[in-house]
């Protein structure tokens, strides 16, 4: 029936293995082991990025304040170089113990910026733009997992909607953290002993997914389109998102006296034409209109 998030909840004495109808991975291959390494202190955090530039992968989360990446502050970061362990350092939560962010970015630019390691990232847009106004640069290469799972064909790309389809995994929603609604709070508010394993799952499963998407975004032969396409527009994206457009407001209104009198013209001209007034927004009227009273072909 496809009730893949059941799976984990199977007794073990029963001692068989169901596997997922759309599963990639059995639940044994996942591991339900996993190692989530909070990162507080300056020596973790020199431990995890001596372990991070050994690696050719990195996946990468950000966890902020706000789903809007103009405004969005830097709650944390979380890493992952293999499947089952991640590390999460805490940047800007309320309480608990955790690093300065300066001094932490200012370790993480190097690496992030390395051309010789692959950063991954689920919608690399959101957490790209987030860490660029703390001048952190993603550098290319890039692969996001988002964009990999759409073009491959998936309705739904969320990141806890694709740990269900490929490996039968139910992650933590994020309203188990910060609630909805009036009393819904932000990730600050967050104990870091509890953003912990959420941030570093989501870094976590981006790792999973990018073993996957990336064979068969080579097995469906969409190489060419995901990184030459794809993957070079998210940065020209990002800048403009953060750019924005240049408007000149001296222009504006004029534009807007002109283009108000000639659509007083055009609606003169019609009415003229009919022989009485009507609504031209309403569909309804400007049916009734075109093909009762004009008898135009109707489509």
């Amino acid at each position: 029936l496809e009730f893949s998030s059941m799976t984990s909840r199977i007794p073990e004495p029963l001692d068989f293995h169901i596997t997922a109808k759309k599963a990639k991975y059995s639940k044994s291959d996942t591991g339900s082991h996993t190692e989530y390494i909070l990162v507080d202190n300056e020596s973790s955090l020199s431990a995890m990025i001596s372990e991070l530039s050994k690696s050719r992968v990195i996946a990468v989360d950000t966890e902020t304040t706000s789903t809007n990446p103009l405004t969005a502050e830097l709650v944390g970061i979380s890493f992952s170089t293999k499947t089952g362990k991640a590390w999460y350092i805490p940047l800007g939560h309320n309480e608990g113990k955790q690093i300065r962010m300066s001094p932490a970015l200012q370790e993480l630019r190097p690496l992030l910026c390395r051309e010789d390691i692959v950063k991954v990232a689920h919608n690399f847009n959101y957490d790209m733009s987030v860490l660029k106004n703390y001048d952190v640069e993603l550098g290319p290469p890039i692969f996001d997992t988002m964009l990999a799972a759409h073009l491959t064909g998936r309705r739904n790309i969320g990141l806890k909607a694709l740990a269900i389809e490929f490996f039968g995994e139910e992650m933590t929603p994020i309203k188990t953290l910060i609630g909805s609604g009036k009393t819904q709070i932000t990730m600050r508010e967050v104990e870091i002993n509890k953003a912990l394993p959420y941030a570093a799952a989501d870094a976590d499963f981006t790792l999973r997914l990018y073993h996957l998407l990336k064979e068969e975004i080579q097995d469906k032969r969409l190489n060419r389109v995901f990184h030459e396409v794809e993957m070079p527009l998210i940065p020209v994206l990002v800048e403009m998102q953060l750019n924005g457009v240049a408007l000149d407001p001296e222009v504006l209104p004029p534009m807007s006296v002109e283009l108000g009198s000639h659509l007083d013209k055009i609606k003169t001209n019609v009415f003229n034409l009919l022989g009485h007034e009507f609504n031209l927004n309403s569909p309804v009227q400007l049916s009734e209109v075109l093909f009762e009273y004009l008898k135009l072909p109707g489509t």
